[in-house]
């Protein structure tokens, strides 16, 4: 079966009950993960088949579960995330922080928000830690969303929509437990600085083969994984530097002017 939000309306007819109750429940999931369903999940499915016809068949599926939903609010309560989750953690717009005095608002609300909605686009909650850090996947949002976003901005993000974490040796960034299918880190580092594997490989001194036999089966060494996280952080630090620089060097003409 196709990833759930690739597969239309047409495709769902085609699954079999039991397949139809997955890819529902799967659907669901993306649209709120806090969506509580507390009948068996055949029930839903059976009252959206009593719906269908309101849907066309090239209609998103995931779409049609989402509007279906709106239009029945009080059949799938959201309960908000346990207030607990959230106060264990300490952030600032880097990412995690080790004290409350340390801790700071996170500056862009909005881009908050905007990730939770890429989260609900992109990804499923699971009972596995997925292979790339916040820090990395925050790239490939930035990517899609056409817009700077913070570490720490992720993460608020990914507490928001109820995803379980695991802070990484005490450090800034976080593993989630989710899944986003087929995302690796090579393949979004070579997207965002427009390089090709063999010029990333020469960035963080491997080898071509290497690093496309690592790209395509998506098994990625711990060590390869932090020295392009590592270059991808030194590349935004330039870029920060470089902003900062341009504006001094503003201010001073404005200030002789």
């Amino acid at each position: 079966m196709k990833y759930i939000d690739e597969i239309n309306m047409s495709d769902y007819d085609l699954l079999t009950s039991k397949e139809q109750c997955e890819a529902f429940e799967k659907a669901m999931k993306m649209v709120d993960k806090n969506i509580q369903l507390h009948e068996p999940i055949i029930k839903a499915v059976l009252y959206f088949d009593t719906e269908k016809s309101s849907y066309s068949e090239s209609d998103s599926f995931v779409d049609s579960v989402r509007n279906f939903i709106e239009k029945h609010p009080i059949s799938f309560p959201s309960k908000k995330p346990d207030q607990s989750i959230t106060q264990k953690y300490f952030l600032s717009d880097n990412g995690f922080v080790n004290t409350k005095a340390e801790a700071s608002t996170i500056r862009d609300p909005e881009s908050v928000e905007m990730i939770e909605e890429w989260l609900h686009d992109k990804s499923i909650a699971s009972d596995k830690k997925f292979g790339l850090s916040s820090y990395s996947l925050k790239h490939r949002a930035e990517s899609d969303l056409g817009k700077y976003l913070t570490n720490g901005a992720f993460i608020q993000a990914c507490i928001n929509v109820g995803y379980k974490l695991d802070r990484i040796e005490g450090g800034t960034n976080a593993y989630l437990y989710a899944d986003f299918g087929d995302m690796n880190i090579i393949k979004i580092a070579c997207k965002n600085l427009g390089i090709t594997y063999g010029e990333l490989g020469e960035l963080i001194g491997y080898g071509l083969d290497s690093v496309r036999k690592s790209a395509s089966t998506g098994k990625i060494s711990e060590s390869m994984q932090k020295a392009i996280e590592l270059y991808l952080r030194n590349v935004e630090l330039e870029q920060k530097l470089s902003k900062s620089e341009s504006f001094k060097n503003i201010l001073k003409e404005w200030v002789k002017d």
